[in-house]
């Protein structure tokens, strides 16, 4: 399955090419999905994350998690979190098993890498353009310790 700047998104065969299904989500996609639980999910410039069928192609459901752009790779954790950074500096985290914002945080600068996981998925760490670097609980999202690192991008 591939995202394009223009929204849509393709799933095709390995072995042959072939389409298999494409959708549109209507917002630039710039960042890899994660599939879990038979559902690909997906960010988009508009703060969205699709949860897209595998097998169909079709929306099952959008989860609003800014008003903004979401451009780094989301992260699976524990095959039941999967977690974000945003261009307006939010770090969230989706619960698979509700399709809902699990937690939700504020940073003061955007986030263009994606998350890390330590510790087998106990902890992700969040990295800002402003040098800043966060730990927070991967289920709730409790911040452990913050670094201020270089300033600056």
């Amino acid at each position: 399955m591939v995202g394009t700047y223009d929204g849509t998104i393709v799933c095709f065969t390995l072995e042959t090419g072939k389409e298999v299904w494409k959708t549109n989500v209507g917002s630039m996609i710039k960042s890899k999905g994660i599939c879990c639980k038979g559902l690909l999910y997906i960010a988009s410039y508009d703060g969205n994350i699709r949860c897209i069928h595998v097998l169909t192609g079709e929306i099952k459901h959008t989860i609003k998690v800014t008003e903004q752009a979401i451009s780094a790779d989301l992260v699976l954790a524990k095959q039941e979190y999967i977690l974000l950074g945003t261009l307006t500096g939010v770090c969230a985290s989706i619960h698979t098993d509700s399709k809902t914002v699990a937690w939700r945080g504020t940073l003061s600068s955007p986030v263009f890498a994606s998350p890390a996981l330590y510790d087998s998925d106990k902890y992700v760490v969040f990295a800002e353009v402003n040098g800043e670097i966060h730990c927070r609980t991967v289920e709730k999202g409790i911040k452990i310790w913050k670094y201020q690192g270089a300033k600056g991008n």
